[in-house]
């Protein structure tokens, strides 16, 4: 017999023994078509998503967060903003006008906690007034690590009756320097009252999403951006994350909410195989899978990944049809600056996204994607084939 969704098939033995090969094919085309069915429509297997192996010690990497530099990305953070300036670039506004600029009224702060669905605040304490460093600002650089932390140890001179070690994150407005983010383990790190300093910023810009941008890397994350003589695509991340671009960017993509553990585990997939039909909410939605990954190497521990996510509304005027289904790619064997994010655009990267009735298909991915509809809810239908 044959049990077929509970209901038994008779054979008999002179069947059997007249057709054994065409018994045999019979059984195996059930058992694929069972295969299949289970495949296509049974919700898909909670797998968690395992850390990116860096094949090697890499600065910035996507992959976990380097404990010996960064601290966890949840709870109440606090931060501390100082106001610097040289003789030869004096700065004229009142510093009060300054934080409400470089701190958008808020929108700053703002940015983090709906990022993070809550799960981190930000307080700032300014020390008002500008202070004077010792030199012109030409004899100062951040462009080694060497010179950033000269930098921070006159600047925390500035400051004797404060205790910046009580700080999570120190933040100083100052012009000429750009914005720059230091980050070093205690051997490379800022000498302080005998004890060392690992993360800083120093910023130029009066942009909240500047500042967003800094203080993410304070937290661990890369720039998406392109530098360093880096062969391949220039800045192949596009607008899609404040890390490659402070200007267009709304927020950050679903792996660097992943990464801060921001995105609770019911809201993204792990998927290594298989055909899978699935509904993928915007990631700002309060419920709903709203990230899918699937590896490119080792399912247990790969090095490389692609996610799938709902593209978040661009700022200014491309915002237009900016929202749609996005493919990147997150690499962790590369480091800051050299590409380990690439989005995966539909025409270019200012129109990345996917719509309703588009198919993704590239040699580098694992999978394939139809975008089958796009819901009342601004939820999409996918289908997902992985290789």
């Amino acid at each position: 017999m044959i049990l077929i969704k509970n209901t038994f098939i008779p054979l008999s033995e002179k069947t059997l023994n007249r057709f054994p090969i065409f018994y045999s094919r019979l059984v195996f085309t059930l058992v694929m078509i069972s295969q299949v069915f289970i495949t296509i429509f049974c919700p898909v297997e909670a797998m968690q998503i395992p850390d990116l192996d860096t094949k090697g010690d890499v600065y910035k990497t996507e992959g976990a967060n380097d404990s010996l530099i960064y601290d966890s990305t949840i709870g109440n953070k606090k931060c501390i903003m100082l106001y610097a300036d040289f003789s030869d670039a004096v700065m004229k506004v009142d510093t009060k006008e300054r934080a409400n600029g470089v701190l958008g009224n808020g929108l700053f702060q703002k940015l983090f906690h709906e990022q993070s669905f809550g799960k981190m605040t930000l307080d700032v304490e300014h020390v008002h007034g500008w202070r004077r460093l010792s030199k012109p600002a030409s004899k100062y650089s951040s462009r080694t690590t060497e010179s950033h932390r000269e930098l921070f140890v006159e600047i925390f001179d500035l400051y004797p009756k404060i205790d910046f070690l009580a700080y999570d994150y120190i933040m100083v407005n100052m012009p000429r320097i750009g914005n720059t983010a230091f980050g070093e383990r205690d051997e490379l790190a800022i000498p302080y009252k005998g004890k060392k300093i690992n993360v800083a910023l120093n910023i130029s810009s009066v942009s909240p999403y500047v500042l967003a941008h800094e203080t993410a890397h304070l937290m661990g994350l890369p720039d998406l951006y392109t530098y360093g003589g880096v062969e391949g695509p220039k800045n192949p991340a596009g607008p899609w994350d404040i890390m490659s671009s402070a200007g267009k960017a709304s927020g950050f993509l679903g792996w660097h909410r992943h990464k801060f553990e921001w995105l609770d585990a019911n809201r993204k997939k792990y998927i290594s195989s298989g055909i899978h039909r699935l509904e993928i909410t915007p990631l700002n939605a309060p419920s709903g899978v709203s990230m899918i990954v699937i590896p490119v190497d080792d399912p247990v521990k790969p090095s490389k990944v692609f996610v799938i996510e709902i593209s978040q509304p661009l700022r200014g005027k491309d915002s237009q049809n900016s929202v749609g289904v996005l493919v990147y790619s997150v690499d962790a064997k590369l480091a800051t600056g050299r590409n380990p994010v690439v989005v995966y655009p539909k025409l270019d990267l200012l129109k990345a996204p996917f719509h309703a009735g588009d198919h993704f298909n590239h040699i580098d991915a694992p999978m394939g994607i139809k975008v089958l509809k796009k819901n009342e809810d601004e939820s999409f239908l996918i289908e997902v084939k992985v290789d």
